[in-house]
């Protein structure tokens, strides 16, 4: 799953939003690390919401 996939994702099923990330280079091309987030209540979320496209 691509960063912004994981974005979207925990916005929309785990009703959370990410307000920090910590990434470390695994090998080339790709990362680890973990990501610190607020509950959507805590937050102005403004615009149309995040939504994946099916393909």
């Amino acid at each position: 799953m691509s960063l912004l996939e994981e974005v979207v994702y925990v916005v929309d099923a785990l009703g959370v939003v990410p307000v920090r990330y910590h990434l470390v280079e695994a090998e080339v091309g790709s990362f680890a690390g973990d990501m610190e987030e607020v509950p959507t209540s805590e937050v102005e979320l403004v615009g149309p919401g995040l939504r994946l496209s099916s393909r």
